[in-house]
């Protein structure tokens, strides 16, 4: 969905760290915090 509507990788992983953060079994750092991203994107 992001990458059809053109946003960079860093704004399709925060939003998606969002997502996960405002559902209360996934609210734990544990789940969401380990995602980084890598390499050259542009």
């Amino acid at each position: 969905e992001m990458f059809a509507n053109k946003k960079s990788p860093a704004t399709a992983l925060r939003a998606a760290q969002q997502h996960m953060r405002q559902r209360r079994a996934w609210q734990s750092p544990y789940y969401w915090a380990g995602f980084v991203l890598q390499g050259e994107w542009r």
